[in-house]
């Protein structure tokens, strides 16, 4: 059997499983051993009894005989559930009872190797924690002074300024992981070879083939931009379009599938007429998504993406801070402003000069008998009351402030986050470190690789770097790849010629 049907075999097995269950009947759930549930789910036998509800009215937990965990694992107080020993007093509740963070158990718990046992509670933390200028132990001994001593850096690492130590992959890397930039030195060579664009920001190098191909790859867009310019130098080193390419009136070469899309690609305007989902700059030169019209920065060249926003009513703002007059058509302007005789909200005559603002109070100084918990600010109508960073104003009462948990909102930190009052911490997990944005966390090693197709090539990019790679180019309509780590070999199909290659 070749590679090519044992795949699309594979692919029919899978759908028609998926397609069985999803029309499964209590008879088809009992002949493959499932378990019913009262409600008719059908959910797996391992299912049963493991200390998790999964049917809706816990039929799945009932009846159950005491469990007996394998070695290794935990069995928790007051159910059957059981979790790996190493959850046990990791500051993680896993257990629905908290009895795998109970006092009691951890002050005699021994830690994982990899783990700082606390002197007070015995609370296991990553040993990457220990020693980073936070304490995670209530009694602080994770930051002892006598015990946080700099150890020399290893023939693995390199020594920062700052008596840090970082992975030598990260030196020159173009990131200060130091924190004092002494890893980015006078010696690193940030200069790309000839066939290569450096990107203006980052310095990043990518391949010149890159360069105005529709896609952004420096992250300032740099290597999407001036591309007239760019073509030329293209043009004078080669002779004709590559496959899948598409040949401008000026020679200029583009992705053919960018060739009636309705935006201008080629430099001689080849295509000159913008989609329904894109503005037209005035010069008739240039198109950009709609969503860039009127947000308050220049994205036309000649800027007349940002005029007459007013009357078009594009891009406003929706919500006034508590330092802002709402104008009440979505624009919002400062209260300083408010009350001075001109007219300043866009579209109204009179609207912040009105006898309801009480503007002979302007200057009044109402916040000195310190009406609000924060800040206050001073309004021809009262006080508005704000909050600091890391706050909110009260639901129930305007005057006070309550601590926002960061955490609640997902991308705060890339790994482990902690609500702290009025602001948040964020950790790593063990093998990571945190970076000096204080956010991020990265693998203490070597960079991971990250393979991507756009049909047309595979490129393979860094993922702290983000420096890209061409692997395979001039392919058809590759829709799926893979990759043997331990054979070190990368797979694809291509459905224009419906085969695998490697």
């Amino acid at each position: 059997m070749t590679m090519k049907s044992s795949i699309f075999l594979y692919i029919c097995a899978s759908i028609f499983i998926c397609f069985h269950i999803s029309l499964a009947t209590d008879k088809d759930c009992l002949n493959n051993g499932g378990f019913l549930c009262p409600s008719g789910r059908c959910i797996s036998p391992n299912w049963l009894c493991d200390g998790e509800q999964d049917c809706e009215d816990n039929a799945d937990e009932q009846n159950c005989s005491d469990r007996t965990c394998r070695k290794g694992e935990f069995k928790c107080a007051n159910s059957n559930k059981c979790i790996p020993q190493s959850w046990v007093c990791d500051s993680s509740i896993d257990c629905t009872d908290r009895s795998d963070e109970d006092p009691a158990i951890c002050t005699k718990h021994d830690c994982p190797s990899d783990h700082f046992r606390c002197h007070l509670d015995g609370k296991c933390i990553p040993l990457t924690w220990v020693c980073d200028s936070h304490p995670d132990c209530v009694d602080g001994s994770d930051e002892l002074s006598n015990m946080c001593v700099k150890h020399p850096c290893n023939e693995t690492e390199f020594s920062c300024k700052n008596e840090r130590c970082i992975p030598k992959e990260w030196e020159c890397d173009r990131d200060d992981d130091c924190g004092d930039n002494s890893d980015e030195h006078d010696k690193c060579s940030y200069h790309c070879d000839p066939k290569s664009f450096q990107c203006v920001e980052s310095g990043k190098c990518i391949p010149y083939d890159y360069v105005c191909d529709g896609q952004m790859d420096c992250s300032d867009r740099s290597d999407e931009m001036n591309c007239k310019q760019h073509m030329t130098k293209l043009l004078s080193e080669q002779h004709g379009c590559r496959a899948h390419e598409f040949q401008c009136h000026d020679g200029a070469c583009i992705s053919e599938r960018f060739v009636c899309d309705g935006d201008v690609d080629c430099p001689d305007m080849s295509l000159n007429n913008c989609s329904a989902l894109h503005f037209r700059c005035a010069s008739g030169k240039e198109c950009i998504p709609s969503v860039y019209r009127c947000n308050g920065r220049a994205d036309c060249a000649d800027g007349s993406d940002e005029k007459n926003c007013a009357s078009e009513s594009v891009g406003q703002v929706k919500h006034c801070s508590a330092k802002q007059f709402d104008c009440g058509n979505g624009f919002c302007i400062d209260w300083d402003v408010v009350c001075d005789g001109k007219q300043d909200c866009p579209g109204y005559k009179v609207v912040d000069e009105e006898p309801f603002l009480n503007c002979s109070l302007k200057g009044t100084d109402f916040c000195k008998e310190k009406p609000c918990e924060q800040l206050c600010t001073n309004t021809p109508i009262g006080p508005q009351c704000s909050c600091r960073p890391g706050y909110t104003v009260s639901l129930t009462n305007p005057k006070q402030c309550n601590d926002i948990n960061e955490c609640n909102t997902a991308g705060k930190c890339s790994q482990i986050c902690i609500n702290t009052i009025g602001s948040y911490v964020c950790k790593c997990h063990g093998d990571y470190v945190l970076l000096n944005n204080k956010r991020s966390c990265r693998a203490n090693g070597p960079q991971a690789k990250l393979l991507l197709t756009n049909r047309l090539s595979i490129r393979q990019f860094g993922l702290i770097s983000l420096t890209p790679e061409m692997l395979v180019n001039n392919l058809n309509s590759v829709v799926a790849i893979d990759y043997s780590y331990k054979k070190r070999l990368l797979f694809w199909s291509d459905i224009s010629k419906e085969q695998i290659f490697s």
